[in-house]
């Protein structure tokens, strides 16, 4: 049973390549030809007026880089700034691969204060005072893993505090279709100071493979030459199909269908967990649960994996040195379409953790 994966998949999505393939009015011939590495202009403007940006990017003050993937988009954008930066402010807690990736082009990370709403402005000014990075990587709707979500309020004083010191954001709101009304966007209160990636793999399948990487307007060359020296651009025909689900509200209804299974699956399975430490959102799919004291994350993942079932290891979201009993795994629920494999599973894992404790 995979509960790491979270990559949740519903009918509809093959339902909307049938309809793309048969309702397309123009040949596949100009999709066999080599794409503007920057992606078709077309295109980008369905995601401009889909993202609600147009304004930003008619006025040049933002612009949008076609790429392959959140991740693709990452490797891209860090590429890019490494050039004249060399540190980035990040959560406690944060994505892994961004980690990796950011750790690979030579960037120094730093942690900042995090709270149940995610960071706090208090703890972002006693970092950058300390550190003068000029970069921020968060993701402030359902945080992976924590599931926190950054009120309006904070989201405003952290825009205010990074357009006085001229501090970038990266916001990477992988999540954020999940959330049913989700506070702005960093993009919406500080455009000219935000990257924002926007990828389809979780709205609505990996297999489309593309993501959209906002930037300010200056940084575009840039990082367009960086897809291209990283992947030689994005695929043509994906890139369409993209366009034609947004543009048709496709999307959108996908989107409010996953919410609603989200909901399904928290409403059933959340009661089973209810004696451990855990944080989660009523529509998200996964679950960050606090391990109690003595249990580590390692001998707890090995021993469910021996029980066939996979979740993540906490501590490959850390990014900081581990305080002594604050273990932590994710459990998703997005990979397996079985609601009653689920209950079995997640009666299973407190079981072992309720037996772990005695044990202990």
């Amino acid at each position: 049973m995979d509960l790491k994966l979270n990559y949740p998949t519903i009918a509809e999505e093959e339902t909307a390549l049938n309809k793309f393939i048969s309702e397309r009015k123009t040949s596949f011939k100009e999709c066999l030809y080599f794409p503007n590495y920057q992606g078709k202009i077309d295109n980008i403007k369905i995601v401009s007026k889909y993202l609600q940006i147009e304004a930003y990017t008619d006025s040049n003050i933002l612009d949008i880089i076609i790429c392959n993937s959140a991740n693709h988009s990452l490797s891209c954008l860090l590429e890019t700034l490494k050039q004249d930066y060399q540190s980035i402010i990040i959560e406690p807690f944060t994505y892994p691969a961004f980690k990796t990736i950011a750790l690979n082009n030579g960037f120094q990370l730093f942690p900042s204060d995090f709270d149940n709403e995610g960071l706090t402005i208090e703890g972002l000014k006693r970092t950058y005072i300390k550190t003068k990075s000029k970069l921020i990587y968060l993701q402030p709707t359902i945080h992976n893993p924590t599931c926190a979500v950054m009120p309006l309020t904070r989201r405003k004083e952290i825009a205010e505090f990074a357009r006085k010191n001229n501090i970038f954001i990266i916001e990477d709101d992988a999540y954020r279709f999940l959330h049913p009304d989700p506070p702005l966007r960093f993009l919406d209160l500080i455009p000219e100071n935000t990257f924002h990636i926007f990828s389809l793999s979780k709205p609505f399948n990996p297999f489309i493979k593309t993501s959209y990487l906002i930037a300010p307007a200056i940084f575009k060359n840039d990082i367009t030459e960086s897809v291209r020296l990283n992947s030689s651009g994005h695929s043509s025909l994906l890139s369409d199909m993209a366009a034609y689900i947004l543009e048709n509200n496709i999307l959108n209804d996908i989107i409010f269908q996953k919410q609603n299974l989200a909901i399904q699956f928290q409403k059933r399975l959340v009661p089973l967990i209810n004696n451990l430490s855990f944080q989660t959102f009523s529509t998200s799919f996964h679950i960050w649960v606090k391990l109690p004291e003595r249990i580590t994350s390692d001998r707890l993942v090995n021993k469910l994996l021996e029980n066939d079932i996979i979740v993540s290891n906490g501590k490959d979201f850390l990014t900081v040195n581990q305080k002594e009993g604050e273990n932590y795994i994710r459990i998703s629920l997005g990979a397996e379409q079985n609601v009653d494999k689920l209950e079995k599973a997640l009666i299973e894992i407190v079981s072992i953790i309720e037996e772990k404790k005695h044990n202990c």
